[in-house]
């Protein structure tokens, strides 16, 4: 194997392992309950308030008695870790448009804190960089694709897909550089699952390749601007929260997360 390309699936392996401690999948479920739809987010301590920023979509219109958070390799039904949930945007229209804006928060109770804490840490706002739109650097998306949730009974299962590839500059459907960070969604190659493992060796896995829906509320990671460097996972700041995805240009789309920052301190959501 070329060094340089060893050097690298080390490095990402490394920066895999360490996302993977800030990120949860969150599952919204019916009353009876089952599972009905599937979103991912990351950990964050803002001030003194611990919470979970996502896309507004996975959480709109959804009791916070209906969700689900699996931070564990197995998470049983539901979970009353949430307390409050506040968002901006996230809502499709009737003629195929959405808002430009799809950001959420999700604040943990005091027992969430706990829990998720026992499995999880929670990323120190000194590590989120806001402004980031595209530069010549890596950029990294870590969430949960729909097909790689399974269960049985209450029992859920996930499998985050962890991506490395590029930013880009194309704005298409309205949307704004100030706003917005469009990735380039791999063929193949430089995915991963969470455990490690290669992606794409699976029917299941591979067809991810076409569609990666569900992917959306995780992550947008690249190395800070000061001093950020690959090979350090340390240095990687939070930069974006995923939101969608572009099939006819294979541009995975998200909002920058100054946005999510700002929704921090709106009306909570009717319950």
């Amino acid at each position: 194997m070329d060094e340089r390309l060893k050097q690298f699936m080390d490095d990402s392996e490394r920066i895999r392992a360490h996302l993977r401690d800030f990120s949860v999948t969150i599952v919204t479920m019916t009353a009876e309950p089952k599972p009905a739809a599937i979103g991912s987010g990351t950990l964050v301590k803002i001030g003194e308030r611990y919470g979970i920023f996502t896309a507004a979509h996975v959480v709109r219109d959804v009791p916070k008695e209906r969700f689900c958070l699996v931070f564990a390799e197995r998470q049983e039904g539901l979970n009353a870790f949430i307390s409050s949930v506040r968002l901006d945007g996230g809502r499709a229209y009737p003629d195929g448009t959405s808002d430009l804006l799809d950001v959420a928060f999700l604040e943990l109770s005091a027992e969430g804190v706990e829990t998720v804490g026992r499995h999880k840490q929670f990323l120190p706002e000194s590590r989120i960089e806001v402004g980031t739109a595209y530069r010549d650097a890596r950029f990294v998306g870590y969430g949960t694709p729909r097909t790689l949730v399974a269960g049985s009974g209450t029992q859920l299962r996930a499998k985050p897909l962890f991506y490395v590839t590029e930013a880009t500059s194309v704005r298409t459907n309205g949307r704004t550089i100030d706003d917005h960070i469009f990735l380039e969604y791999p063929r193949a190659g430089n995915i991963h699952l969470a455990d490690g493992s290669a992606f794409g060796l699976k029917p299941d896995e591979s067809r991810l390749l076409d569609d990666p829906r569900g992917i959306s509320g995780g992550g947008i990671w690249t190395p800070r601007l000061d001093g950020g460097d690959y090979s350090n996972p340390e240095t990687f700041a939070l930069v974006g929260i995923l939101a969608g995805f572009i099939p006819g240009c294979r541009h995975i789309v998200g909002n920058q997360i100054q946005h999510a920052l700002m929704v921090i301190n709106k009306a909570v959501e009717p319950n």
